[in-house]
């Protein structure tokens, strides 16, 4: 035993490096196909430098091959990116700079909360206020009586540095431009996190047209607001613990107050116009989305998934992209996000698993593509 401690030891003093302790890699990576990389070669453009002392508003000269590839397509999708990465948003804000001065963009399109994004909108419009303030994550669940509105709102999603600077951009562009350039949320409240964001405004909306559906939305909030968070995942869990029965009661809570929206369609249109009706109407069905979104997750995280109802968000982002397009025409969408909600960069069709129960869920993108195959 002595021998064998002697010789570990002998072994071990000789180890000067942790990495002494890996057997020697094979080549991870062959060299490349001549045939890519002639084709990378051929194929690439040089951009701008991104790195300290880059100018983010310097000219968009390198930016011209993306001319030809967007052509005249309405929706222009930037895509998933890696978090947190300061270059990215950079380059995205380049990469939206021409679209607008060069192209002729006139729509920002994020995956934040339609509710929410009107204030940011109104903000880039000219409006008062601190975009910072806008975008910060929320403090807690906010406090206050849903029958009246009143009581302090749930803020944004936590953005990076980035976004509120392209924002700022987007002011200052805004501030002398004969063609203003909006900024649309497309997504569900704080990412499913709550249901307050849309179900307050609906609240102040119902005060004025119709008070008597106001039991059906403070119910829902009654329920929902001890489960909420900043993104989905923290009531998703909590619905762990909340008894079906209770889980019901909102989803109906919910379905009553949708239904009267619809069934009293003209009436609401003549109390409140035209337009006031429509944005509550989304809110609305922003709220059902929100809770099937919840209920879903959380009965996946249970062990019973069902693949198709996990396709509600995705189906809200797709329907609020296409209904952007109605409302802007001749207009131009353009398209960017946290997480991708609209036309492309998820793939069209993506499929996941829990032991036992596959399921396929239908991307926005795949929707938008269907209702323009050709791009």
């Amino acid at each position: 035993m002595h021998d064998q401690n002697h010789h570990d030891h002998d072994t071990h003093a000789h180890i000067g490096d942790l990495r002494d302790l890996h057997p020697a890699a094979e080549p991870a990576l062959t060299a490349a196909p001549v045939e890519l990389t002639r084709w990378v070669t051929s194929h690439s453009a040089r951009l701008a430098d991104l790195g300290p002392g880059a100018d983010p508003e310097g000219p968009l000269h390198d930016l011209e091959p993306l001319r030809d590839l967007v052509g005249d397509a309405r929706v222009v999708a930037l895509g998933e990116s890696s978090h947190q990465i300061r270059e990215f948003g950079l380059m995205r804000r380049r990469i939206l700079r021409f679209l607008i001065e060069r192209l002729g963009f006139t729509v920002y399109a994020m995956e934040y909360g339609a509710a929410e994004g009107r204030a940011v909108d109104a903000w880039v419009q000219g409006g008062s206020g601190d975009i910072d303030d806008l975008l910060a994550p929320a403090n807690g669940a906010a406090q206050g009586n849903g029958a009246d509105g009143a009581g302090g709102s749930v803020k944004g999603l936590g953005q990076p540095a980035e976004c509120g600077d392209t924002l700022r951009w987007l002011r200052r562009h805004n501030s002398g431009a004969a063609q203003p350039v909006r900024f649309v949320g497309c997504d569900i409240p704080t990412a499913g996190g709550s249901l307050r964001p849309v179900l307050e405004p609906v609240a102040a909306y119902l005060t004025a047209v119709d008070p008597g559906a106001l039991p059906f939305l403070n119910t829902a909030l009654e329920i929902s607001e001890p489960l909420a968070g900043g993104t989905v995942m923290v009531p998703t869990y909590a619905r762990l613990g909340l008894e079906p029965a209770v889980q019901d009661r909102l989803t109906a809570a919910l379905a009553r107050l949708l239904g009267r929206f619809t069934d009293l369609r003209e009436v609401y249109t003549e109390r409140g116009g035209a337009e006031a009706y429509a944005t509550a109407l989304s809110d609305v069905r922003a709220a059902v989305t929100t809770d099937r979104t919840q209920r879903a997750m959380a009965e996946a995280f249970a062990g019973t998934p069902d693949g198709l109802n996990l396709s509600a968000r995705e189906r809200y982002l797709a329907d609020t992209l296409l209904e952007l397009l109605d409302r802007s025409r001749p207009g131009i969408a353009s398209c960017s996000s946290r997480t991708m909600p609209t036309s492309s960069a998820r793939s069209t069709r993506y499929r996941a698993h829990w032991p036992g129960h596959p399921w396929a869920i239908c991307s926005p993108g795949r929707s938008a593509r269907t209702t323009f195959p050709s791009r």
